[in-house]
């Protein structure tokens, strides 16, 4: 048995041979997000509506202050950040005012160009870089997106702020691109760099994942959870099945619909030999227990101890 961290990530391993030959991270579902920030909102007792009203009233305070900048300090010293944030400001009502959505497109790009060309080298030409790059992105311009992030890269990656803070986001932005276009070379040195370079950082921490994932690839492994009816699960004996190992919580939605699509679709596949556990991450045992019986749920369930330790998996099944 092996000693393992449990980590927010689903894999999906094919055990042929008993070898790892693929695995996926899935810890970027922008739901899984949503879900979180909508629950942050309900805990402070207000609605969205609230949130959304406190924000558009924020961003236009930004957006005032920095043109009064720009009318008082025309030349002045800090000129270029305030423009920057002028332009974030503006990129975010592209959300918060859907009406007029295209007019802060419009308005949000042309301030980010303003700025790289005006302050070469700055923080706020960094800033400019990124949300051109998501400009970019959001247009499906991937060349684009590359051209932005290699130079956001090559100039500010040894930056103590700007190199946590977004060239991290741009390497594994530009990690994506290379894998997704088949250029394996520059993709794996990204992300090595990311790892090296900025392993605290969310994005790095991705990285790192990602790696040691691959590390198991083509390799045979032990892995065993121990069910709380006291039964042994041990991975060798899906060899030859496509085995899918599931991290959730059962205080994420997100997780819970999950988990319920992966049931049904071993319901479908499970005769052409798709299995599926899932791994809860939930501090108490007790809580994924309930989760489960409440809604009939028939995976082979696992639980673990509080996150972040490291410890043996067990399960349930």
């Amino acid at each position: 048995m092996i000693q393992m961290r449990i980590m927010a990530i689903a894999t999906v391993c094919v055990l042929v041979f008993g070898a790892v030959v693929w695995s996926v991270d899935a810890d970027e579902l922008f739901e899984e997000i949503k879900e979180l920030a909508t629950r942050r909102v309900k805990k402070s007792g207000r609605d969205i509506k609230d949130f959304r009203a406190d924000m558009t009233k924020m961003l236009y305070a930004r957006i005032a202050k920095a043109k009064e900048y720009r009318r008082r300090f025309p030349a002045g010293v800090h000129l270029a950040d305030v423009i920057a944030d002028q332009a974030q400001a503006s990129y975010y009502f592209i959300s918060f005012e859907r009406d007029k959505r295209e007019e802060w497109r419009k308005k949000a790009f042309d301030l980010a160009v303003k700025v790289i060309k005006m302050a070469p080298g700055t923080e706020a030409n960094a800033e400019a870089r990124m949300l051109l790059m998501q400009f970019y992105k959001d247009g499906k311009d991937d060349k684009k997106v590359i051209e932005h992030g290699e130079i956001l890269v090559k100039q500010f990656k040894n930056h103590f702020d700007v190199g946590p803070r977004l060239v991290s986001r741009a390497l594994y932005a530009l990690w994506q691109l290379y894998e997704r276009e088949g250029k394996k070379e520059k993709a794996d040195a990204h992300l090595q760099t990311l790892a090296k370079m900025f392993p605290d950082t969310l994005h790095g921490r991705r990285a790192v994942g990602v790696l040691a994932m691959r590390k198991l690839k083509g390799t045979a492994i032990e892995l065993r959870f121990k069910a709380t009816s006291g039964r042994i699960i041990d991975i060798s004996d899906y060899k030859g099945k496509v085995l899918v190992i599931l991290f959730w919580s059962s205080i994420s939605k997100v997780g819970g619909r999950t988990v319920a699509s992966l049931q049904r679709t071993e319901r479908l596949l499970g005769a052409r030999g798709l299995e599926v556990i899932a791994v809860s991450r939930d501090v108490k045992k007790n809580d994924m227990e309930l989760f489960v019986d409440k809604h009939a749920m028939r995976c082979r369930f696992t639980s673990t101890v509080k996150a972040g330790r490291t410890a043996s998996p067990s399960a349930s099944a």
